[in-house]
């Protein structure tokens, strides 16, 4: 009999709805389980409205964690639209060419003012209620990386959404285990670097679910298939790093929090169209 209150953590989805149902059809979700989504779930894929549909769906089912990743981060920026002509043409023709187009699509909108225009206010807020990360007792939930020594809220934007895992280097001394997203595994497996544990995969067709209560990996291909992984890779390299840089002001993050441990002390041509 399969029982509720296991975690379940998913890695990128990319807006591959179908490889998502798919994968949590497979989990057989149960009343009590409990969601924990590690961030860019949209651009690149073919359904990005679709995934931010299901999930809305999925929170009003479950316990759900919703974490911030870069392409969130690029897509609330086209919303936001700057009053700066230039600065509004570099941050939509940014994050068009790095996936956005696809997700203009998904919602049938011909450039950036259309999506402005017509967006869906639930997917806005759904956006904007996404958190920087999640802290348990024992582990820590992120899109791309986290600094050790510093608390969550001294945690820089770039480190949270925008570091590889070949950038991260494990500290012994840390007693919890940080689980993250981005950077794309080189054959769709996770992988494992000291106490952190990456589970991006969909760039080689697998979307991966970790049930932290049994300690193993579900995953759900693009081409339809399931399988069950009892072990993380070790860490070798990631697929690609892709060589961008993208200076966004402020370093501050204005994304929520979110934590279960109590305190301590302790971005074209103008007026082009996509």
């Amino acid at each position: 009999m399969i029982m509720g209150n296991r975690t379940f953590v998913i890695g990128d989805i990319h807006g591959h709805l179908d490889v998502l149902e798919k994968l949590i059809d497979s989990l057989n979700p149960q009343d009590g389980d409990k969601f924990v989504f590690l961030g860019d779930f949209v651009d690149k894929g073919p359904d990005s409205k679709g995934v931010i549909d299901y999930l809305i769906d999925l929170e009003k089912q479950y316990d759900c964690v919703f974490i911030r990743g870069n392409h969130e981060e690029w897509m609330l920026y086209g919303l936001d639209a700057p009053e700066d002509q230039e600065e509004r043409d570099k941050l939509e023709y940014f994050w068009v060419k790095h996936g956005g187009r696809k997700t203009l699509d998904s919602y049938g909108a011909e450039d950036c003012d259309d999506f402005r225009a017509n967006i869906p206010p639930a997917h806005r807020k759904f956006l904007e209620n996404t958190v920087v990360a999640h802290e348990t007792e024992t582990h820590v939930f992120v899109h791309a990386g986290w600094d050790s020594d510093k608390n969550m809220d001294e945690q820089e934007r770039r480190t949270l959404r925008y570091r590889f895992l070949s950038e991260s280097e494990p500290d012994p001394d840390f007693a919890k285990e940080i689980i993250c997203g981005h950077s794309a595994m080189q054959n769709g497996h996770p992988a494992a670097k000291g106490n952190i544990t990456c589970i991006d995969t969909i760039e080689n067709g697998w979307l991966t679910a970790y049930d932290l209560t049994n300690d193993c990996y579900y995953q759900a291909g693009i081409d339809g298939k399931t399988r069950r992984i009892d072990k993380a890779d070790e860490f070798t390299q990631e697929k690609h790093v892709p060589e961008f840089v993208w200076k966004k002001p402020p370093e501050q993050d204005n994304a929520p929090q979110n934590s279960d441990k109590k305190p301590e002390k302790r971005r074209i041509d103008n007026k082009r169209k996509f």
